[in-house]
């Protein structure tokens, strides 16, 4: 039986780099998809729901002239789920403390291009 989610807002995908941990940022993993209130990420540590989680992103981001630089947004979240995937990998979902504005502009964006892909 499938089970329905009951969200406020659509997942947006977005694979980024991310640096995550329960104080600081120190271990590695990969973003998998973002709403305005939180996100789910893949990594190599089978993470402790309910706990604290500070997750800096990497956003690769092309300016007028199409060269990359990186935005780095940090957040902090709770752990409130972990999902074993394959061997070794796990993924968990986050919900952000407060809300990020550089995020939810981000999510913002995502939305409008998918939305015009239509």
């Amino acid at each position: 039986m499938l089970r329905q989610e009951n969200r406020l807002y659509d997942r947006i995908e977005i694979k980024e780099k991310i640096q995550f941990g329960y104080y600081k940022p120190q271990y590695y993993g990969i973003s998998r998809d973002i709403t305005p209130d939180g996100m789910s990420i893949i990594n190599d540590k089978s993470l402790v729901p309910e706990s604290n989680i500070v997750v800096n992103i990497y956003i690769v981001m092309q300016d007028k002239d199409d060269d990359e630089n990186i935005k780095i947004i940090e957040v902090e979240g709770d752990i409130i789920w972990v999902k074993d995937i394959s061997d070794g990998l796990f993924t968990a979902g986050v919900k952000f403390k407060q809300p990020n504005e550089e995020l939810i502009r981000l999510y913002a964006a995502k939305l409008r291009a998918r939305v015009n892909d239509l």
